[in-house]
């Protein structure tokens, strides 16, 4: 289960028969507001419901916790959505198709676990938008998430990808 974040107190839950009539199949998590404080009490007693969304299982997205710095304006998604990931012996998670750059090299996310090891998760994903030559940091010592993902997690993406990035996208 991810980690809540700083600003915003509530739990992701499985569907089950008790819940499920409070909540549509297709809820969402909002993205947390900056001022919002929420009284442990109330954070008790709340429960959100997350789904996948198609565009959460296109490869495009990373660890929603290392995007949490920037601003809403500032990602791709209104909202987080669950998806599966791929995260290394540090906790840098990303959708096996996003962009990573290691120490200067650029790679897909799943490229850098066959070389490294990583294990797969589920967890709440975001994206951040297009900025030239934009670089998220992550746990990892020298790895760093790019803007820039590979829809369909291809080698030939990939490798027009690693070129963009070359030339300064």
């Amino acid at each position: 289960m991810p980690k809540p974040s700083k600003s915003a107190s509530v739990s992701v839950t499985k569907p089950s028969p008790s819940n499920k009539a409070k909540f549509p199949s297709n809820s969402v998590l909002p993205l947390p507001s900056r001022s919002a404080k929420a009284s442990p009490s109330a954070a008790a007693s709340q429960e959100v419901v997350v789904t996948p969304s198609p565009e959460a299982t296109t490869n495009v997205c990373v660890d929603a916790n290392a995007l949490e710095h920037l601003e809403s304006e500032e990602l791709v998604f209104s909202t987080h959505y669950l998806a599966k990931v791929l995260c290394d012996a540090n906790n840098s998670c990303a959708t096996a198709g996003h962009m990573v750059e290691l120490r200067g090299r650029v790679m897909m996310m799943k490229t850098y676990c066959a070389n490294v090891g990583c294990t797969e998760r589920e967890m709440l994903v975001n994206s951040p938008k297009y900025q030239r030559g934009r670089r998220v940091k992550s746990n990892t010592e020298g790895l760093r998430y790019t803007a820039l993902a590979a829809r369909y997690s291809s080698r030939a993406e990939e490798i027009v990808l690693i070129a963009a990035t070359r030339i300064g996208m």
